[in-house]
């Protein structure tokens, strides 16, 4: 697969698109309760902001749902604006995940990052990260390349997509890194046991795990141009409208907002259109 069609699939599976039945797979009614179910999160999220632009003070929830509104038509509104200079503010002396989580929800607005911003990223590229903060630096690269500005030498960017395609990698991270090399078949016996797995793994209660998956698997049907098992759609809406509470959210507790924003993005990708 060439490099350009690993971009695509990236920032496809980063923004979400339109929605139509007709191309989810899902039946009008299901379709009309999701889009319900998204917009009493939207505004769950938005009535939660604080008055210095950021959600519960902090960095990570900030960033999530900054990529969950934007996706929702948001990214030019003074909330989320207001949020990205609560992101902006915080420079980067944030601890090295959060660090790249935010960078890349400042990308996500439209903001551009600083010299220092570049710097930081790329030593961090050496060092250990989780699989999820290795994924959003190969992405903060891509909307970056978009810019003719990469951040990532080639030789780098394969390295982190060989180290997403480990054991230790959540199982959709794994078949979305794998479906981003430039290598794959989607035919091949290998890539058909991730899906398999992915498709197994127990995400219910594991709202990051549950936006891995959804991300791979649209980004499987993509690549399969819709010819594929797409009761994936149906499985995860439903489980995801049936988790959500009635103001709108998921989750409990100071845990609340960045899990509402997890499955505001799952569900996100669930009802997206294949392209």
């Amino acid at each position: 697969m060439s490099d350009l069609v690993r971009k695509c699939i990236l920032l496809l599976c980063l923004f979400s698109a339109g929605w139509l039945p007709a191309q989810t797979g899902l039946g009008e009614s299901l379709l009309l309760e999701g889009r319900m179910a998204m917009a009493r999160a939207e505004q769950y999220l938005l009535a939660e902001q604080g008055a210095g632009g950021s959600w519960q003070d902090s960095l990570a929830d900030t960033a999530q749902t900054v990529m969950a509104l934007a996706n929702a038509g948001y990214a030019d509104s003074p909330k989320l604006q207001a949020a990205g200079t609560f992101l902006r503010s915080a420079g980067t002396a944030a601890n090295a995940e959060v660090l790249i989580l935010a960078c890349r929800s400042m990308l996500r607005l439209g903001q551009q990052l600083t010299v220092e911003h570049r710097e930081v990223l790329l030593r961090l590229a050496d060092g250990e990260l989780s699989p999820q903060a290795r994924q959003w630096l190969l992405e903060i690269h891509y909307l970056l390349d978009r810019q003719d500005l990469p951040l990532l030498p080639p030789a780098v960017v394969a390295n982190q997509l060989l180290l997403l395609q480990n054991p230790h990698s959540p199982a959709g991270l794994r078949l979305f890194a794998a479906l981003c090399a430039p290598d794959h078949d989607l035919r091949s016996p290998e890539l058909a046991a991730w899906r398999q797995e992915a498709l197994a793994a127990p995400v219910a209660t594991d709202p990051d795990a549950r936006l891995w998956l959804c991300r791979a698997l649209r980004a499987f049907a993509v690549l399969s141009g819709g010819n594929e098992d797409g009761s994936w759609r149906h499985t995860l809406t439903v489980q995801l409208l049936e988790s959500q509470k009635h103001d709108g959210s998921w989750g409990e507790g100071s845990r609340q907002v960045l899990h509402t924003a997890l499955s505001l993005q799952a569900l996100q990708h669930c009802l997206a259109i294949i392209e």
